[in-house]
């Protein structure tokens, strides 16, 4: 089992020192990072990458540039091949992790196409990058992606596929929120034999809203723990680090120029925690 951290500059610092170990650098983290992959920026991008490779290896999660949504009935033909066979080649990405969708679901559109289309586009994407360790879809969050939070639906979804599943635990959270269920019984009724990478970040509830991609908390640890006890995924990633504190919660707020020491000893704390947890004996349920 492997572990993998969102890429900061403080991740990368924590790595020189030798103060975590990681087997990853997960890039992008952040909506900012995403504009190395603009057009004109060949050479910053490939220095960029040779440079973190050096160091560790690099887990791509996304395809760029954007859109490349599995929902548009577009995505073969608007496909980007040029541009996705170079980040391929120059990340060395074991695999392709994606959302189903990148946009608010049509509520116009009939669920059944819109589903049909997704598994269309992953069949796709698993004949044309058959060389890959894994293709993995995602699970969302929110009412605005309709039927995409179902659990049916997304056990469908990889399942028909064939694909891997990504499970993000705070996005369960979320979904579970939406739809007024315990979330562990939400996540057990997910596709968990076909599991593998997971990601984990802590979640903050204030004043009714919800903030993640904060320091993992303690319920975050215990349903991982309980989770390793019933799939055995190959990746676990610590998806941590924001740029805002929109609910004022405190957070350290992460930016491309400058270090916070803060966030810093937060992703230390973390990844010392996982390493331990995927240290420690599992016992199956």
């Amino acid at each position: 089992m492997k572990i993998a951290c969102n890429y900061f500059p403080e991740t990368e610092e924590l790595v020189d020192e030798n103060r975590i170990d990681i087997d990853y650098f997960k890039y992008p983290a952040l909506s900012s990072q995403m504009r190395i992959f603009e057009a004109g920026r060949e050479k910053e991008r490939e220095a960029f990458f040779t440079r973190l490779k050096s160091k560790k290896p690099v887990l791509l999660h996304g395809l760029y540039p954007a859109p490349h949504d599995l929902a548009s009935p577009n995505f073969i033909k608007d496909f980007d091949f040029q541009t996705v066979d170079e980040l391929l080649g120059i990340t060395e990405t074991p695999g392709i992790s994606l959302h189903p969708t990148l946009r608010h679901a049509d509520p116009s559109r009939d669920s059944r196409e819109f589903i049909n289309t997704i598994k269309n586009n992953i069949l796709f994407l698993k004949q044309r990058y058959a060389h890959l360790d894994f293709i993995s879809v995602e699970n969302l969050d929110s009412f605005k992606y309709g039927c995409l939070i179902e659990p049916e639906v997304i056990y469908e979804i990889i399942c028909d596929t064939g694909c891997s599943f990504l499970l993000d635990v705070s996005h369960a959270v979320c979904a579970a929120r939406c739809r007024n269920e315990d979330v562990r019984e939400y996540i057990y009724k997910l596709p968990l034999h076909r599991v593998y990478e997971i990601h984990l970040n802590g979640w903050i509830i204030k004043d009714g809203g919800i903030m993640c991609h904060t320091k993992i908390n303690e319920e975050g640890y215990a349903i991982l723990t309980e989770l390793l006890a019933r799939c055995r995924p190959e990746i676990i990633t610590i998806e941590y680090g924001r740029d805002n504190d929109r609910l004022s919660a405190g957070v350290p707020v992460l930016s491309p120029d400058k270090v916070n020491e803060a966030a810093k000893s937060e992703i230390e704390e973390q990844a010392l925690r996982i390493q331990s947890i995927v240290k420690s004996p599992i016992k199956n349920k």
